[in-house]
């Protein structure tokens, strides 16, 4: 019997069906779409095609804003060469990328970094842990 446990014999409530999404709004949103991204200035490769895809492939690629969690060492440099890098596929008053200063935060995470988890130290890097506190970065 359908919701009917063979185990014990008891029934069980299904789970609601999820409900479908809003309909698309006719015209342009001007809700802004974040994309968060940890990177050093050395790691540009990574961030670079991120953002090549995601201005590729969005309906509105005026809606998205990059947000480069780095040091505040490589903040400058970063946005610079992505901005460089990116200006053929984005005009410049569509590109908003900035960076955001992580060096904050990096005492807190270095604190949980190490042990013996991994022999790759590159692992250990506070940026890959960035994602645990972008509610409290952006």
């Amino acid at each position: 019997e359908e919701g009917e446990d063979e185990d014990d014999g008891v029934q069980q409530a299904a789970a609601p069906a999820p409900r479908a999404p809003p309909a698309a709004r006719s015209g342009s949103s001007k809700l802004p779409l974040t994309i968060a991204l940890a990177a050093r200035l050395k790691q540009l490769d990574g961030p670079l095609v991120v953002i090549s895809s995601a201005l590729a492939h969005a309906t509105e690629p005026s809606r998205l804003q990059f947000r480069v969690l780095t040091t505040a060492e490589d903040a400058e440099p970063l946005v610079s060469q992505l901005k460089a890098r990116l200006s053929k596929q984005a005009p410049s008053r569509e590109l908003d990328i900035a960076a955001v200063d992580f060096d904050p935060w990096n005492p807190r995470v270095e604190k949980l970094l190490g042990g013996k988890s991994s022999s790759r130290k590159e692992l250990f890097d506070g940026l890959n842990f960035a994602a645990f506190y972008l509610h409290e970065v952006l």
